[in-house]
C-alpha cells in the first residue's frame, strides 16, 4: 500500500536455530518437525468438512520479473499465469525515507510475511540465519488457533530465517529444499502434501529458478524463458490441487519479491527495475489493488501508486479473518481484496522543533466512505466521506517533554486501515513569555486577512504601516503585499517588493507619526549631550524586533529587508540603520555619513548565514553608551544583532556584535543617525525595501523574483532600550506573541 512511512513493530524474541535434517518420505502434520523435500509428489486429499474453510496459499516466483510475466502471458507461453489477476506492484519500500528496504530476497520475504518494511522487521540483507523482528502471518494464524501452517522453500536463506519460527510451534511445518538434486520438485511436493491436508490455513511455495537462470545466464536468454515456463508448469499444478479440495475456500497469492536490475541481477539497489513486482490472484482486487496488466510507469516514484509487496499479509489476515482492529493496526500495507483503503497516505510535519508542532496527513479516499482517523490506538477524528486530508493539532497531550518523537496514525475507510509512523517529530516544551513590555513603543502584531482594506495597526498608534505608495494598492489588489501564515496559527504580512508603482516604489513603509516616537531619534536624542563618548549620557538605545521569513534566498547581494537609510548611493554608507541581506546572509548596517569610514557592519559581506523557509527572529540592537573596545582599541557604542534559527538552535540565538568606533561620534553620529531626510524629518523604515522605497530603481536591479523575492514579517516591535540576549532568547523560546502580554 502506498504510505509515506512505516510504523515501529512487537519484536520477536526469539533464539535463531539451527536447520537441518535428512530426507525422509513423511508428509507434512501438525508436528514441529522440518521436512526436507525428497522430490516425490504428494496426492490432495478431501477433507469431510460441510463447510468450506478459508485457506491461502502463497506461491513466491523470485527473480520472475514483471514485464517478463506480462511478456508470456502475452505470447501464451505462462498459460497458467494468465488465469490469475497478475498486477504491477512495488517492492523496496519508498526510496530515501524511513521504510526503505533492501530489494534483495531475504528482507524482501520478511515483508511479504510480516506486511511491514525492513524499519519493522530488521531484515536488511541476505547474510545467514537473519531474524524477523515482529509478528509474522504464522504467529498470528497460531494466536487465534484456527489453522495450522506449513511452507516449502528453495533457498537456504529462508529456510533459516524461518527456522526460528518453526522452532517455536508457529509455522508447523518447514520444507527445506534447497539442497536437493531438484529443487522445484521438491518445493511443489511440499506444497502439494500440505494443500492436500485440510489442517494447513496457511501453504507457502518458494521457488527460486527464475532468479538463478537471470543470474548465471541474463534475462533475456532461453535458459531464463524457459525457467518461467517451468515455473508456470508448477504453479498450474498448485493451483490445481486447491480446486480440488470442495471443502476449502482458496486464495491464491502469486508474487516475486523484488524485481531485478536493467542486466538482470540481483543486486539490491532502490532503483525502477529492482523496485517494480508483481501481485497476482485468484480473486479480483479492491480499488487499491486494481491494476492488472498496468504499464510501467517511467520513474520510480510512479510506482509508488500502485500495491506494494507488504499488503500481501493484510490482504492474508483479512481473508481469514485475523485482521487487526484499526485501533491496533501496525501494519505497513493494506487489504487488497474486500473493502477499500485510502492510498497514497503520506504525513507532514508543520512548525517542527516548536510547542505548535502538528501532523498534516493527506490521502486518496475511495468514494462513498467515511473516514476515520486514529493516533497511536485512539480516535481522533470521524469525518465525512470524499475527505483528503487532515491536520493534528491536538497533540499537547501526547507531546510532554522536550524531545523527539513518532506517531503511529492509522486512516479508515469504511473498515479498511492504512496505517504509518511519521519521521521525527522535535517537540520543545513551551516557554512563557517573560519579557517585559517596558520601553515597547510600536508594535504590529500583524494579523490582517484583507489589507486592501484593513491595514496592519500599531498597538499604540504611534506609528503607521502601509504600502509606500497609495498607487500600490490598485484595482482592489494589494500589490506591495499580503496576508501570509504566520508562526503562531494567524496571519504574517508578506511584502512583494517585485511589484512597484508607476514611480517604481516598491515595499512597505512603517513611519512614526511624529520623528519623537521614532526609537532611533529617540536614542539620539537621549544620548546627545556631548559628542564625546565618555561624557555620553545614560540611555541611548533601541531594539527593533520581528519574526522573518524568506521562501528562498535572493540571487542579488545587499537587499534591504528593514531599514531607514538609503541602501544604494555610495555603497550603503548614507545615514541610518539598515538589515540586508546577502544571498542567506545577514548584515546590519549602521552609517553616520556619507562615507564609508563611518559605516559599521556586524559582519563583513556576505553576512550571517540564515535559513530560508524557516520563521526567524531577528532583532538589531543599538546601545549608543554600551562602550567596547574594537581591534583597533577606539571606544564606541554596541551595535548587535540577533539571530534566531531553527535550523541553528530551537532554543539559543546567535549574537553578532561590532562596535561604533568613537570616530563616528565625533564625525555626526548623533546628528545623522536618523536616515534619510534626517535633515528635516524622518520618514520612516523600509519594509521589503531601504528608507528611500526605490532600492531596486536606484541599483538597477531587474526587477524579478530571483533579485527580490517576498518576504513575511510578523509581531514587529520597537523599543526605546537595548534589549538583552536573554530576553531576545525569551522571545523567541516561546513562540507567542506579545500580544499575549499586552492583552493582560
Amino acid at each position: 500500500m502506498r504510505t509515506g512511512a512505516t510504523v515501529c513493530a512487537f519484536v520477536l524474541a526469539s533464539v535463531l536455530a539451527a536447520c537441518s535434517g535428512s530426507g525422509n518420505n513423511n508428509t507434512p502434520s501438525a508436528s514441529n518437525s522440518t521436512t526436507p523435500g525428497n522430490g516425490q509428489s504428494a496426492t490432495a486429499s478431501t477433507p469431510s468438512a460441510s463447510t468450506q474453510a478459508n485457506r491461502v496459499l502463497v506461491i513466491g516466483l523470485d527473480g520472475a520479473t514483471y514485464n517478463a510475466v506480462q511478456a508470456g502471458i502475452a505470447n501464451g507461453t505462462l498459460p497458467n499465469l494468465s488465469k490469475l489477476n497478475i498486477g504491477l506492484a512495488y517492492s523496496g519500500g519508498m526510496a530515501a525515507t524511513n521504510n526503505q528496504t533492501p530489494n534483495l530476497d531475504t528482507p524482501s520475504w520478511a515483508t511479504l510475511l510480516t506486511g511491514n518494511w525492513a524499519e519493522k522487521h530488521q531484515v536488511y540483507s541476505d547474510a545467514p540465519n537473519s531474524l524477523i523482528a515482529g509478528s509474522t502471518i504464522f504467529d498470528t494464524i497460531k494466536a487465534n488457533g484456527n489453522g495450522l501452517n506449513g511452507a516449502a522453500v528453495a533457498s537456504s536463506g529462508l529456510a533459516q530465517m524461518l527456522s526460528p519460527i518453526h522452532s517455536d510451534g508457529n509455522l508447523d511445518t518447514l520444507t527445506d529444499c534447497s539442497q536437493n538434486s531438484s529443487v522445484a520438485h521438491c518445493v511443489t511436493d511440499g506444497a502439494l502434501a500440505l494443500i492436500g491436508n485440510a489442517s494447513y490455513a496457511t501453504v507457502v511455495a518458494q521457488y527460486h529458478d527464475a532468479e538463478d537462470a537471470s543470474e548465471n545466464y541474463g534475462p533475456n536468454s532461453t535458459q531464463y524463458l524457459s525457467a518461467l515456463q517451468s515455473l508456470d508448469a508448477n504453479v498450474g499444478q498448485l493451483v490445481a490441487a486447491t480446486q480440488q479440495n470442495a471443502g476449502s475456500q482458496w486464495l491464491v497469492i502469486v508474487t516475486s519479491g523484488h524485481g531485478l536490475s536493467a542486466n538482470g541481477s540481483d543486486d539490491g539497489l532502490p532503483l525502477e527495475p529492482e523496485s517494480t513486482a508483481f501481485i497476482g490472484m485468484n480473486q479480483p482486487a479492491n480499488a487499491a489493488g486494481a491494476s492488472v496488466g498496468a504499464t510501467v510507469p517511467p520513474t520510480l516514484s510512479g510506482l509508488y501508486s500502485y500495491a506494494s509487496i507488504a499488503d500481501v499479509t493484510p490482504t492474508i489476515l483479512s481473508f481469514l479473518g485475523h485482521a487487526p482492529s484499526a485501533a491496533n493496526y501496525l501494519l505497513d500495507g493494506a487489504q487488497l481484496l474486500g473493502a477499500s483503503p485510502v492510498t497514497d497516505l503520506t504525513a507532514t510535519i508543520n512548525s517542527n522543533n516548536t510547542s505548535a508542532v502538528n501532523v498534516t496527513l493527506n490521502w486518496i479516499a475511495p468514494s462513498g466512505e467515511a473516514i476515520t482517523i486514529y493516533r497511536n490506538g485512539t480516535q481522533i477524528a470521524s469525518l465525512p466521506a470524499g475527505t483528503a486530508t487532515y491536520t493534528d493539532h491536538g497533540l499537547g497531550s501526547y507531546l510532554v517533554a522536550t524531545g523527539a518523537y513518532q506517531l503511529n496514525y492509522t486512516v479508515v475507510a469504511a473498515t479498511a486501515p492504512t496505517s504509518l509512523l511519521t519521521t521525527s517529530i522535535s517537540y520543545v516544551v513551551p516557554v512563557p513569555l517573560t519579557v517585559s513590555t517596558t520601553g515597547l513603543q510600536e508594535y504590529y502584531p500583524m494579523g490582517s486577512t484583507n489589507l486592501n482594506t484593513t491595514p496592519e495597526t500599531d498597538y499604540f498608534n504611534n506609528s503607521t504601516l502601509a504600502p509606500f505608495k497609495p498607487d500600490l494598492i490598485a484595482n482592489g489588489v494589494n500589490n506591495a503585499g499580503t496576508a501570509y501564515p504566520d508562526p503562531f496559527g494567524g496571519n504574517a504580512l508578506e511584502v512583494t517588493p517585485a511589484n512597484v508603482d508607476a514611480a517604481s516604489y516598491d515595499g512597505y513603509l512603517l513611519a512614526p507619526n511624529s520623528p519623537s516616537l521614532d526609537v532611533v531619534n529617540q536614542a539620539i536624542q537621549s544620548a546627545a549631550l556631548t559628542n564625546a563618548p565618555t561624557s555620553m549620557a545614560t540611555g541611548g538605545a533601541f531594539t527593533i524586533g520581528f519574526w522573518y521569513k524568506a521562501p528562498v534566498c535572493p540571487d542579488s547581494g545587499g537587499v534591504p529587508i528593514f531599514g531607514n537609510k538609503n541602501g544604494y548611493a555610495t555603497s550603503g554608507a548614507e545615514p541610518g540603520i539598515l538589515l540586508g541581506s546577502f544571498g542567506c546572509g545577514f548584515d546590519f548596517v549602521s552609517s553616520a555619513q556619507n562615507s564609508s569610514t563611518y559605516r559599521s557592519d556586524t559582519k563583513t559581506s556576505p553576512g550571517t548565514s540564515y535559513s530560508a523557509g524557516n520563521w526567524l527572529y531577528v532583532a538589531m540592537v543599538m546601545n549608543l553608551n554600551q562602550y567596547e573596545l574594537d581591534n583597533a582599541g577606539d571606544a564606541g557604542s554596541a551595535q548587535i544583532l540577533y539571530l534566531c534559527d531553527p535550523a541553528v538552535s530551537s532554543t539559543n540565538c546567535t549574537k553578532i556584535s561590532t562596535t561604533v568606533p568613537a570616530a563616528v561620534f565625533t564625525a555626526g553620529l548623533l546628528s545623522g543617525l536618523n536616515g534619510v531626510n534626517s535633515n528635516t524629518s524622518e520618514i520612516g523604515f523600509g519594509m521589503g525595501e531601504d528608507g528611500t522605497g526605490l532600492f531596486a530603481k536606484n541599483k538597477g536591479y531587474a526587477i524579478n523574483a530571483a533579485d527580490y523575492v517576498p518576504i513575511a514579517f510578523s509581531d514587529v516591535s520597537m523599543w526605546t532600550r537595548a534589549l538583552s540576549q536573554s530576553e531576545v532568547q525569551n522571545l523567541y523560546q516561546s513562540k507567542v506573541p506579545l500580544s499575549t502580554l499586552l492583552s493582560k
